[in-house]
């Protein structure tokens, strides 16, 4: 790409060539651009767009990698990425500078945003309305937007935050509202367990946004219900509307119930009534939206998945509408957050940018597969986005709607020997990376339905299955809760999988339990942040690397190594809370160390810190060896040890992360020798798993899925070993071709597990087999052996550096964790 040498970078769809504001990341090649100020966009005909670019992420040569792209326009079409070979975006068109401020004077929260349009945060707690008191607040402006947050502290009641994000985007008149709320207690979890009526749950009697526009002369309730028969659309110059349940067929779901088991939906749909309590109407599923018609412009108020987020409640009057997002008391369990997205603007949002997905793979910034894909598993997932089975259906099997479980993937699976006459309540919590799977197919395709289902997934799973809090046991903090205990009913666990009711399964052995190190999936979440630029996806991430990272090696304090020592490094031969240890080695050779390798790849791929490589040295070296005894490991067997093929994915990630940064060092090395030592024995020993049901558990078609994991590692066995290429592709070829066919008439095939893995796994062949090897010489493997601390060693190496940062109060902290009870 040259100074008005253009690529093809996707389309901009706009429908109705209206003025639309558009924010995505944009990748760039490596050694293109060195300052984002130089890219500019163009339309197909060469007209210069109007785009405002910063900065995500820089390649290892410091070039720009990820950019942010604003861009505000009434053009609908291809859209072209060059350099301006000149002074930049300096000489861009000037828009009105965004103007909104926050006014916390007193015992109210309002925020003046332009043309005397007012917005204000109102909350009540335990039969009190609460005055919201300002604990932080941070800008970003730019010449097209400006980022703003609040951050309150709620008077009287410890503990419980409340934010607002604002996006002010001048040149549009669009202004984007997302209010959030936060329980930042720990949870008690008697015995492991996690249900509703928690101590430390809040209990929120109402909160509410409301907006007033003091300059409109007149003021419209806009109503629209699509799931009526007949459908309908009604203005009113007045009224409260209600959404009291899903509007669906199993709207009485028990998936909606309280800390009683009792349910939380007295009505099926909602109903409108006047400003007196008379009734207007009443339906399905509310898609409303509120117009101000001012002297000079007609603005819309755009409440963001109102009937899905229900029980909500709307009120509008003369220049004035209350959007309550907690219409009543509602329990905010420990560690849960819910936000909400409301859109004020002159025309309703309608415009989106696809992705040119060549355009994609052509930069490198996914490693290891390609986005351009195209085989029979790429169109068993995209058969799924409609129809029976589809994800879409799913939702309305258990009735995944409600404010605590929209996004939420139906766990299917789980429900396959359930009654017919029974809804059984499972849910998936983001297992394999659904959010990662559903951005690939976006990426690949263009298709705005998997684009929707991986951004409703990503909030669900930061407010809802992430426990986001800093008071519990390190191993706990900020962790991803697992899905619900297999072939066992949610109940009051809500999304935290163990209930208090699951006893009666465990048939005398201990149930219950927390995140846990195999359950944590940030890929998607790292790239949700590259593509929309959201930091609430980065900091998510980051947090789950972090999270991993205590939970295999403990907290970093003295108190907390000593507590791995006795409990973990002391264990060789033994099952311990982070898994199977074996004698010489830290970590256990399974997924979850994958997870923990995997999740620091992420987190130096969107915050670039060099350290995270010398952890990523360290976890492998404590992990595997190229000079292991492989039949000693116990490989073959596939209830026990069937994880090691996902560290091998998570290490060829690893190799390729290196290859990307262009360093072929000694680190490289021992893990590429590690890897083909073990690809090896998968090239020879491994067979598809259901060729021996008996070996395991539960047999299903899930299995199959699985194999696909064996398939890319041996193609990138192939890849890492040109000397052994063939052998490895042929039997690459031979899972595939497996999978493919398998799955291809499988009955379970469109269930969410089996959906997710072939979505993790896909793109790895193609991108294999467009290469012969890999670029870089292997150093023999004598030079690149190292000799493993002992238990000893490790321990006061990590003791010498916990004392560098000692601090009592942590230590404190700690012990008060252990000593409370849970």
């Amino acid at each position: 790409m040259t100074a008005g040498s253009g690529v093809f970078a996707g389309t901009v769809n706009n429908p109705h060539n209206l003025l639309q504001w558009l924010r995505f990341g944009l990748p760039v090649e490596k050694g293109v651009c060195e300052d984002a100020q130089y890219l500019e966009l163009a339309s197909e005909s060469g007209d210069k767009i109007d785009a405002e670019f910063s900065t995500i992420t820089r390649w290892h040569d410091g070039s720009v990698k990820w950019v942010l792209v604003d861009l505000v326009g009434e053009m609908s079409g291809a859209v072209f990425l060059q350099q301006t070979g000149g002074s930049g975006q300096g000489r861009a068109r000037q828009h009105p500078a965004s103007s909104i401020e926050g006014d916390f004077a007193g015992e109210k929260c309002r925020f003046s945003l332009g043309n005397d349009i007012k917005a204000e945060l109102l909350i009540s707690v335990e039969g009190a309305e609460r005055r919201l008191k300002l604990a932080q607040n941070q800008v970003e402006r730019r010449r097209l937007s400006a980022d703003y947050r609040w951050v309150f502290e709620v008077e009287g009641i410890r503990d419980l935050e409340v934010s607002l994000r604002v996006t002010d985007v001048p040149a549009t008149g669009h202004i984007e509202l997302k209010p959030r709320v936060h329980n930042r207690r720990a949870s008690l979890h008697p015995n492991g367990c996690w249900d509703l009526g928690d101590p430390n749950s809040l209990y929120i009697d109402s909160f509410s946004v409301k907006v007033t526009n003091p300059r409109a002369s007149d003021t419209r309730l806009e109503l629209r219900d699509l799931a009526s028969h007949p459908a309908f659309e009604r203005s009113y110059p007045e009224g409260v509307l209600v959404q009291y349940g899903s509007g669906g067929k199993h709207w009485d779901s028990p998936v909606h119930v309280d800390k009683n088991s009792q349910s939380t939906v007295p009505e099926r749909g909602f109903k409108l009534f006047d400003n007196e309590g008379g009734h207007l109407a009443q339906g399905l599923r509310a898609s409303p939206l509120v117009r101000f018609d001012n002297p000079s412009a007609r603005r819309y108020l755009i409440p963001g998945h109102f009937w899905e987020n229900f029980p909500s409640s709307l009120e509008v009057k003369a220049r004035e509408t209350s959007w309550r997002l907690f219409p009543r008391e509602t329990e905010l369990q420990p560690g849960e957050a819910k936000t909400w997205q409301c859109d004020i603007g002159f025309t309703v949002p309608c415009a989106s940018f696809t992705y040119d997905p060549d355009y994609i793979d052509h930069t490198g910034v996914i490693l290891g597969r390609r986005v351009v894909a195209t085989s029979e598993l790429t169109d068993l997932l995209d058969n799924n986005l409609s129809g029976p089975g589809s994800f879409k259906e799913k939702r309305e099997v258990c009735d995944e709607y409600g404010w605590r479980n929209f996004g939420e993937l139906y766990a299917d699976h789980e429900a396959l020997n359930s009654s017919d006459e029974e809804i059984f309540v499972s849910h998936y919590n983001n297992q394999y990376d659904p959010i990662l799977g559903f951005s690939l197919r976006y990426l690949a395709t263009g298709d705005q339905r998997w684009h929707q289902l991986a951004c409703d997934l990503a909030q669900h799973v930061v407010d809802i299955d992430i426990y986001k809090t800093d008071q519990d046991k390190a191993e706990y903090n900020n962790g991803l809760f697992w899905h619900t205990d297999h072939y066992l009913p949610a109940l009051t666990a809500t999304h935290r999988t163990y209930s208090k009711d699951h006893q009666y399964a465990y048939e005398g052995h201990q149930g219950g339990g927390g995140p846990g190190g195999q359950h944590c999936y940030p890929s998607g979440l790292a790239l949700r942040y590259l593509l929309s630029g959201d930091d609430t996806f980065k900091y998510a991430a980051i947090g789950l690397s972090q999270w991993v990272r205590c939970f295999y090696n403990g907290s970093p304090t003295v108190l907390g190594r000593l507590h791995r020592l006795l409990t973990v490094d002391l264990k060789a031969g033994q099952m311990t809370n982070v898994g199977y240890m074996e004698e010489g080695y830290k970590y256990p050779l399974d997924r979850g160390t994958g997870n923990y390798l995997s999740a620091l790849i992420d987190a130096f791929l969107i915050e670039g810190d060099g350290g995270l490589l010398d952890e990523m040295h360290r976890i492998i070296i404590e992990t595997l060896s190229p000079d292991d005894d492989l039949a000693a490991r116990d490989l073959a067997n596939v209830e026990e040890h069937w994880f090691y093929i996902v560290f091998l994915q998570s290490l060829a990630r690893y190799l390729l992360l290196k290859e990307q940064l262009e360093q072929p060092d000694h680190h490289y090395a021992y893990a590429r020798h590690s890897f083909l030592h073990y690809a090896e024995w998968v090239l020879k020993y491994e067979e598809t798993y259901l060729s021996n049901p008996d070996a395991l558990e539960f047999p299903t078609d899930t299995w199959a899925a699985q194999d696909l994991r064996k398939a890319n590692v041996l193609y990138y066995g192939a890849y890492f070993n040109p000397a052994r290429a063939e052998a490895f592709r042929r039997r690459a070829d031979l899972f595939w071709d497996y999978c493919v066919k398998t799955l291809g008439e499988s009955p379970e095939a469109h269930t969410t597990r089996i959906q997710a893995i072939v979505a993790q796994n896909l793109g790895v062949r193609e991108w294999c087999l467009e290469r012969d090897s890999s670029p870089y010489p292997l150093m023999p493997l004598e030079q690149v052996r190292v000799s493993k601390s002992g238990i000893r060693q490790r321990f006061l190496r990590d003791l010498r550096k916990i004392l560098r940062d000692f601090s009592i109060t942590n230590e404190i902290e700690w012990l008060k964790g252990r000593v409370s009870g849970r």
